[in-house]
């Protein structure tokens, strides 16, 4: 006989108060942890392997809202289910352009795509058992914090900058520095007088700010010929997708269309444009995408039988509030969805 042991990260159970954490620990074990994506590409673990690690992980959590729900201390309760999300992170292979869509003659894509039906089935059975061993006149607000979009290519924002003539290095001698999230970068000028050791002068900001506007909207998908930048914005233009921030957000806010994510890697041999192999679909475009939108169910006692056409998530919390009869929260800028049965 053979096998493999693989044990993961270790993890502690975080909860308050201490008691509650005690039973938790008591009756369910520690907090088990994700699935090793770093473990799966690497070829340390296999593919069954992490789907059995997501499973505990979302089996922990359905059982530790199950047990929450036999309680009689709470009047809003939040649960999370994440084995969709890290099931499409890893798994839904469905853009011609991956470089894995046509692996395996399509095996691997046929195999992951069953791998994406096994996460939303194994969610909605998990949902249907809190229905089930709720209270009686207990109201369910369902709802994602986003949709997926398949992705494949990685651009390297830096590598962009520094081909349009701007000086990037990793210290404080560079003129202008990105920070990269998934789809999105902000994008700093190296200001002096407000970053440290900032290189650029005050009256070349309007001028710099301008080139790298002009860098990312010539930038072309090598394909098909279209912007890789779906959106690009000054920091005064960011009220118009609601990032606003007055000292966090960048001089420049690009997101990209779909099929890219960004890298913010500053290495000066880091290519233009690379495959990107390591995921296949992510999140981070703006929600005129019909698919990166989130969903939005309620049922319950006190909730009206009725279509509610687009919802948007700063409604959510209104709605909440309004289930629960009380005031909503003071800066929410959102409206309750519909009003509630009495």
């Amino acid at each position: 006989a053979s096998g493999k042991v693989y044990h993961g990260t270790p993890s502690h159970t975080y909860a308050a108060p201490a008691a509650f954490a005690a039973e938790l620990h008591q009756t369910l074990g520690p907090w088990p942890g994700g699935p090793d994506d770093s473990y799966l590409r690497r070829g340390l673990i296999d593919e069954g392997t992490w789907r059995e690690h997501a499973l505990r992980l979302n089996r922990w959590l359905r059982d530790a809202t199950l047990r929450t729900l036999q309680r009689d201390d709470w009047d809003l309760l939040f649960a999370y289910l994440p084995i969709i999300d890290e099931t499409q992170h890893r798994f839904l292979l469905r853009h011609p352009r991956h470089p894995d869509y046509d692996a395996e003659g399509g095996e691997r894509r046929r195999r992951f795509n069953g791998y994406v039906e096994w996460a939303y089935q194994t969610a909605d059975r998990f949902l249907l058992e809190w229905l089930e061993a709720a209270p009686a006149g207990t109201n369910f607000i369902i709802v994602s914090d986003h949709g997926v979009l398949p992705i494949h290519t990685q651009l390297n924002i830096h590598t962009l900058l520094r081909r349009a003539g701007l000086k990037i290095t990793d210290d404080e001698s560079t003129e202008v520095r990105a920070y990269a999230s998934v789809t999105t970068a902000n994008i700093y000028v190296n200001l002096a007088g407000r970053q440290p050791g900032g290189v650029v002068r005050p009256e070349r900001l309007d001028e710099t700010v301008r080139h790298i506007v002009s860098a990312c909207k010539a930038l072309r998908d090598p394909v098909t010929g279209e912007a890789v930048f779906e959106t690009v914005l000054t920091r005064a233009e960011l009220g118009q997708v609601h990032l606003p921030h007055p000292w966090n957000a960048g001089d420049v806010w690009v997101n990209t269309r779909p099929g890219f994510k960004v890298s913010g890697w500053m290495d000066e041999r880091a290519p233009l444009f690379e495959p990107t192999g390591d995921e296949p679909s992510t999140h981070g475009n703006l929600s005129s995408h019909p698919r990166i939108r989130s969903i939005f169910y309620a049922a319950g006692e006190r909730v009206p039988r009725q279509p509610l056409g687009l919802v948007r998530v700063i409604d959510v919390a209104p709605t909440i509030a309004a289930l629960l009869g009380i005031d909503p929260p003071a800066d929410s800028q959102g409206l309750t969805v519909f009003e509630p049965l009495d």
